[in-house]
């Protein structure tokens, strides 16, 4: 029984810490700041996702996939910063 008492602490900070994680993740940054970091994500996130369908194809089509993928990532950020930069 004390062996419980002991790992109780270490279990209730933890879902102390959880809960704090998710309450400040559930919170929305509609700052410019935040909508430029939610869109660089989401751009990162893009990239990564046609990078892997990218590995899929053959090796004469994945060249110009990762490229155009490249290209796309970038012509994002840049809309991203765009907005951003108009928000202020």
């Amino acid at each position: 029984m004390g062996a419980m008492l002991v790992s109780l602490p270490s279990a209730y900070a933890a879902r102390t810490a959880e809960d704090r994680a998710e309450a400040q993740q559930s919170k929305e940054d509609m700052s410019p700041q935040g909508q430029y970091r939610i869109a660089k994500k989401e751009a990162d996130a893009a990239y990564q996702e046609a990078l892997t369908n990218c590995k899929k194809m053959s090796k004469a089509d994945r060249t110009a996939c990762m490229k155009d993928a490249k290209a796309a990532h970038q012509a994002d950020l840049a809309q991203a910063k765009k907005e951003f930069s108009s928000g202020r």
